[in-house]
């Protein structure tokens, strides 16, 4: 495969402390969907492109479908979806912003 004048986003790329978060991270965080950390750049990538694709204003599907193929083994997955689903339901994201 070649990269060769192709647009490469990482997790890195899209926050960081110093930056500032990217609502992903903040969202994931929130929501305990992290706890070893190995798979928590491809969860947030995945809402990343998710909110891309969508305009971010992702259905409730949209925020299962942009998950299939990433695999964590710590959390059973309920906290990812619930920072996944927050975004497609608003209340729930001024909770967990604390607005």
């Amino acid at each position: 495969a070649s990269l060769n004048s192709a647009k490469v986003t990482t997790v890195e790329g899209i926050g960081s402390e110093r930056k500032g978060f990217h609502p992903a991270m903040e969202r994931l965080a929130n929501c305990n969907g992290s706890q070893c950390g190995y798979c928590s750049p491809g969860m947030v990538m995945a809402m990343y492109g998710m909110l891309q694709r969508t305009g971010e204003k992702p259905t409730l599907d949209d925020t299962e479908d942009a998950f299939s193929g990433n695999i964590c083994r710590c959390t059973g997955y309920r906290p990812i979806l619930e920072a996944a689903h927050s975004f497609a339901n608003e209340e729930k994201a001024r909770l967990l912003e604390g607005k």
